[in-house]
């Protein structure tokens, strides 16, 4: 039953990408059912975590924030940092959604940024923080090209330094078996906790 699970998260994840969310959205209730009956909390926590990026993908917001909550409890007791990182991502994407972009950059930079991120956690983090820079941009207009990749290295830069103590002290937590804690503190400091009311 796990492998079966997490396959069809990753049948999900196929589906999602081809433009069929409500066959998305069946396969990942499938494996949800399928890993919380045996205890899976990995593939349940990529289970929650595709439900949440499909809600957020139709705008409902409130079920999206509850999902990546769970997602991230979840993880917070299985310890995946990868995974951890992904459902951030998520969680900084439902931010800028539900019109909290200033609150999405620090999780969309952590999980861009933390050198355990896999390459589509990284690539997606980074797409919504260059989207951020985007929705700002008109801001800029007196500002050259030269000025503008400035602007973009420093703030690639200013991201880096703030996260660099951050990311070894989580990275020596989750190694340690202490990630729980840890993680608790980076919902409360980054806003993740799940909204009121949903």
């Amino acid at each position: 039953p796990e492998g079966m699970g997490a396959g069809l998260c990753h049948l999900a994840k196929i589906a999602a990408l081809q433009g069929a969310p409500d066959d998305a959205e069946r396969l990942y209730q499938t494996s949800l059912a399928i890993a919380k009956g045996i205890s899976d909390q990995i593939t349940t926590a990529n289970a929650l975590n595709g439900l949440g990026m499909l809600a957020c993908a139709a705008g409902d917001y409130a079920a999206a924030g509850q999902r990546y909550a769970e997602g991230l409890r979840l993880m917070a007791e299985a310890g995946p940092l990868q995974l951890l990182l992904a459902v951030l991502a998520s969680a900084g994407d439902w931010l800028h959604q539900t019109g909290r972009p200033a609150e999405a950059v620090r999780p969309l930079a952590l999980a861009q940024a933390h050198p355990a991120s896999d390459p589509d956690t990284h690539a997606r983090a980074g797409q919504l923080r260059r989207a951020e820079l985007e929705r700002i941009e008109s801001q800029w207009e007196a500002l050259s090209e030269a000025d503008r990749a400035r602007v973009e290295v420093l703030t690639k830069g200013i991201v880096s330094k703030l996260l660099h103590e951050p990311t070894v002290r989580v990275r020596e937590a989750a190694e340690e078996g202490d990630a729980l804690r840890h993680l608790e503190s980076l919902r409360h400091l980054f806003g993740l906790e799940a909204p009121a009311g949903s």
